[in-house]
């Protein structure tokens, strides 16, 4: 059985239906339009004419990139990623990886993203994002803003309970070796 809802077409070329995006085309951002979902099929209709339709995500979106603008296109797919990437590059070879990665999968869709990590790893010191980001890459762990600083303050907390602990003159008189508390 087919379900129908009114959505309306975003700034970023994208209409949320059943809890995924689907893209629509250029023309028809900020216009309100129709979707017909099917068990396996979303069609989207404006003015009783299908516009556009997408076969239903295992993930969140579903994109067409026909649905951009070429100058659009030809702005995101060269000029901000690849300075996003050299600034990921220039705090550290692993963030840079970690950006690089997230961008090949779709400059676009991970543009921001991208930019939110970027954003956060100048905030901190650059030993422990590189730490961060090679952790994500060998763990393949989500590489949200939101979740990227909790794992950067997670390895700045134990980094921080492993360091050793600076003991006085007077305390390391009371320091024994274990084999004084060893009695046979």
């Amino acid at each position: 059985m087919a379900q129908w809802k009114q959505a309306k077409v975003h700034p970023d070329h994208y209409i949320q239906f059943n809890n995924k995006a689907y893209s629509v085309p250029h023309r028809f951002v900020g216009k309100t339009v129709w979707v017909r979902g099917t068990h396996n099929i979303v069609q989207i209709y404006h003015h009783h004419q299908l516009i556009k339709q997408h076969a239903i995500p295992r993930g969140f979106r579903q994109t067409d990139v026909n649905d951009f603008p070429p100058n659009f296109q030809a702005v995101l797919d060269k000029g901000l990623p690849r300075r996003l990437q050299q600034q990921a590059s220039d705090i550290g070879p692993q963030f840079g990886t970690l950006i690089r990665t997230l961008l090949e999968q779709h400059a676009f869709l991970n543009m921001r993203r991208a930019q939110g990590l970027v954003a956060l790893a100048e905030k901190y010191p650059r030993p422990l994002v590189e730490q961060a980001a090679e952790l994500a890459l060998n763990q393949q762990l989500s590489t949200h803003p939101q979740l990227f600083k909790r794992l950067i303050e997670t390895l700045q907390k134990n980094n921080q309970q492993q360091s050793p602990i600076h003991l006085s003159q007077q305390s390391l008189e009371f320091v024994r070796d274990m084999d004084y508390f060893i009695h046979d």
